[in-house]
């Protein structure tokens, strides 16, 4: 857009008299889709801003350069198994068009990764794994539910100190500790479960 108060979709013609000015701004990011954008990288006469344009009596060429940007997205199968990390960092998800990603899936609590559902991984059972984002990117990890113990209480109650007695009844709470819930007898009771 000019100082003219318009935009205009390139190539963008602006006419001035020699020695008159004009401010030419570029907007920053264009969306193509919801995973595909342009990104502003800057003019082709070096100027990263906006650019006041002096008229002379010659035409003069003035290029926004821009980079394509992909988001790169991941999924865990069950949902909420996992959550990930990415090398380098992104504030969005989106990455410039080449740009090397690592990508970590990092196991919830009681979950265990299993693989990646890409056949064209180069390394699918490890939980790490370097994309380069040449469009758009989302990979699903399967886990898999794994037992895991919670936590270790008195079963007798709330007690003010989170520890346990030796000899003490104990209330263990975790998930898929057994294959079914089971409950001792009452007297007396077992050693065992």
């Amino acid at each position: 857009s000019s100082d003219l108060g318009a935009a205009c979709v390139t190539p963008c013609t602006v006419d001035r008299a020699a020695g008159k000015t004009a401010k030419i701004s570029a907007p920053q990011t264009i969306a193509v889709d919801a995973a595909t954008r342009m990104d502003f990288r800057g003019w082709s006469n070096g100027g990263t801003g906006d650019q006041t344009w002096t008229a002379s009596t010659s035409a003069d060429t003035l290029t926004a350069n821009y980079t394509t940007s992909y988001r790169v997205q991941m999924v865990s199968d069950p949902a909420g198994a996992a959550s990930f990390s990415y090398d380098p960092p992104s504030t969005d998800g989106f990455y410039a068009s080449g740009t090397a990603v690592t990508v970590t899936a990092n196991a919830g609590q009681g979950y265990k990764f299993d693989y990646w559902e890409d056949n064209d991984l180069p390394a699918p059972l490890a939980t790490s794994q370097v994309l380069n984002v040449y469009g758009p990117v989302i990979l699903r990890a399967a886990f898999e539910e794994v037992a895991f113990v919670a936590g270790v209480s008195n079963a007798a109650g709330t007690t003010p100190d989170a520890v346990v007695a030796a000899g003490s009844q104990v209330l263990v709470s975790g998930h898929k500790l057994a294959q079914a819930a089971v409950t001792g007898p009452d007297n007396p009771l077992a050693q065992t479960v």
